[in-house]
């Protein structure tokens, strides 16, 4: 990711898509593990629930998240719930997809902030790990995204630039990881600078 391309992701935004009806074959997991039952069971671990039944009997409630890896689509996170789904003979799926233009011929729409992100999340909430509090800690939504002042621009070698942003009682760092679009802040006071 380029200077420009990061500028462009924190200022004008890339943008979520939501698509509540796709094929499977649109985005599919990045790998898949040889045996299902131990994905299954680490979803029942975390969320509490058997995804099977679940799915069976409610559908699909929150939607799988879509990005481009350099050669596909892939889903990531949202792995088990595309597992589940083509278990169970469901061929469609519901996706979140962060991109300029909607990058698919399928019926959609922008999710532009939190009320619109909270419509098409029905199982998690806004302060969740997961889900909806996914596009939150990822700083998704536009007005979520740190406004960063690009004049003290620093290469990194963890991180594709650091912005510097003074604060009142010292001075923030802002990471960017290229391959997922993620910002991360971190703050410190002026003595530990």
């Amino acid at each position: 990711m380029n200077r420009r391309q990061l500028e462009d992701v924190t200022k004008s935004g890339l943008k979520l898509w939501y698509y509540p009806k796709v094929s499977l074959e649109v985005a599919t997991p990045s790998n898949m593990p040889e045996h299902l039952d131990v994905k299954f069971d680490d979803w029942k671990q975390i969320y509490g629930m058997d995804i099977l039944p679940e799915i069976k009997k409610n559908g699909q409630l929150d939607p799988n998240f879509v990005r481009w890896n350099g050669r596909a689509w892939v889903i990531e996170p949202g792995q088990s719930r595309w597992l589940a789904l083509n278990e169970l003979g469901i061929h469609h799926q519901k996706i979140i997809v962060l991109a300029d233009e909607p990058p698919f011929d399928y019926e959609n729409w922008e999710i532009k902030n939190k009320k619109d992100a909270e419509k098409v999340f029905l199982h998690s909430k806004w302060n969740d790990h997961h889900g909806l509090g996914y596009i939150r800690r990822r700083k998704y939504l536009v007005d979520d995204r740190p406004k960063i002042d690009f004049t003290e621009m620093k290469e990194h070698p963890r991180a594709s630039y650091i912005a510097l942003e003074k604060t009142e009682n010292g001075v923030k760092l802002i990471f960017c990881n290229p391959q997922q679009l993620e910002l991360k802040e971190y703050e410190s006071n002026l003595e530990e600078v």
